[in-house]
């Protein structure tokens, strides 16, 4: 199963180029059934947020709606199994919070590949990072 880090999707949203368009085919993939992925809830928040800082407070409440209707996408929680996973990630790769999170989620649901831009995906033993290939 691929985990989507939240640049994917905004890529999606707000790329016309090359990166944009290699996103929108993964989420063609991703709901004609092609593969299996997952996300966290946060990336709805960070997804929201970039959208409106890039548009518009009514665009990012429509396009965040598209997100979160993507069909078979399954969103997993934060909750506290998840935090606790990220607190050991933070402690052992010395990463920033949202990626200790969005790693911990990936781990958790059995993801072992992110779609991320981020190359400090790299830096985890428990999944691959890949951007623009699948």
């Amino acid at each position: 199963m691929y985990y989507l880090d939240s640049n994917m999707v905004i890529y999606a949203s707000g790329d016309s180029g090359v990166k944009g368009e290699w996103c929108r085919s993964v989420i063609s993939m991703i709901e004609n059934g092609s593969i299996s992925a997952c996300t966290s809830y946060l990336t709805y928040d960070e997804y929201f947020y970039k959208i409106k800082k890039e548009f518009s407070h009514e665009d990012a409440v429509k396009l965040s709606g598209i997100f979160l209707n993507i069909s078979n996408l399954t969103f997993i929680p934060v909750d506290r199994k998840v935090i606790l996973t990220a607190q050991k990630l933070l402690t052992e790769y010395q990463i920033n919070p949202r990626d200790a999170l969005h790693a911990a989620t990936a781990c958790l649901a059995g993801c072992n590949v992110v779609i991320s831009e981020d190359n400090d995906f790299n830096r985890f033993s428990f999944v691959t990072r890949k951007w623009m290939e699948l």
